[in-house]
């Protein structure tokens, strides 16, 4: 809806040098650039969708999107970001929509994972959290909770998330009197959620999680399978090493890769993908 006053600013704006002062001073997301400036890579299952964002703005501000989603069913996505505000404050960018900073999000089939620098946030707010409505889940498995270990099954689809251990589910009693942003707009209902939603981690250090979605095995089998992963990931350096079907290495600033080769997904234009198919048709 900018378009027709680009003529104006621009000239304004950019000759002038405020452009550059406006920036220091606020929140600035954009600047005219669009999703397309990142690789959005997403792998698709009859029951389940994993979508990310490659090297999509790391680090800066997302505004109202997030870099990694994991859609197990039609109630349940699963998503984690830095916080613009806190909890009792409401509003757009607020605790749970966007991100005060972007993290380094990748995704290879059934696996995804993103990574955090928490402590380099300007807005002050030095953690992140995690959307797991353990209401929502037909099983769950919390009792590797402690060391970062979360396991859930919806409607034929299991996941296994891992984070930094110590993390911590908010108590209902709390989130459902001070998350004033979940509920504005009355986009959700009030008296919808009666359980924990929101897990949050306040490590000293880089944040991770990863996400591994599986809908071949029973819920035991599957928990049985996460237990023998081996993960390993190292706060100080922001780098991970995962273990399962592939072996995936990434670190916050490094090459991912699978199989110890660097992946990333191409990059192909909306437009062009439309010609192509007008071209096949």
């Amino acid at each position: 809806m900018l378009k027709d006053l680009k003529p104006f600013a621009k000239p304004f704006l950019y000759r002038t040098g405020l452009l550059k002062q406006f920036k220091k001073l606020f929140p600035m997301g954009y600047d005219g650039v669009s999703m397309e400036e990142g690789r959005v890579y997403t792998y698709t299952d009859m029951n389940y969708s994993i979508s990310a964002a490659f090297d999509f703005r790391v680090g800066d501000i997302l505004y109202q999107q997030n870099s990694l989603s994991i859609n197990l069913s039609h109630q349940i996505s699963l998503f984690a970001n830095v916080p613009f505000l806190e909890m009792s404050e409401k509003g757009s960018p607020c605790y749970w929509i966007g991100s005060a900073m972007a993290g380094r999000a990748i995704a290879y089939k059934n696996f995804g994972a993103i990574i955090f620098n928490p402590q380099k946030n300007r807005f002050g707010i030095k953690k992140s959290h995690l959307f797991f409505p353990v209401g929502l889940f037909d099983e769950i498995d919390l009792s590797g909770r402690g060391c970062g270990v979360i396991l859930g099954r919806t409607s034929g689809v299991n996941v296994c998330v891992r984070t930094n251990p110590g993390v911590y589910f908010i108590p209902k009693e709390k989130s459902l009197k001070e998350d004033i942003s979940f509920y504005q707009d009355e986009k959700i209902p009030a008296g919808s959620y009666s359980f924990e939603y929101d897990l949050m981690n306040e490590t000293k250090g880089y944040h991770y999680y990863t996400f591994e979605v599986d809908n071949r095995l029973d819920f035991a089998e599957f928990c049985d399978l996460m237990r023998e992963r081996k993960v390993s990931f190292s706060e100080e350096k922001g780098m991970l090493e995962y273990e399962s079907d592939n072996t995936f290495k990434l670190s916050y600033k490094g090459p991912f890769l699978v199989d110890n080769n660097e992946f990333k997904p191409d990059f192909n234009r909306l437009s062009d993908i439309i010609g192509e198919f007008d071209n096949a048709l």
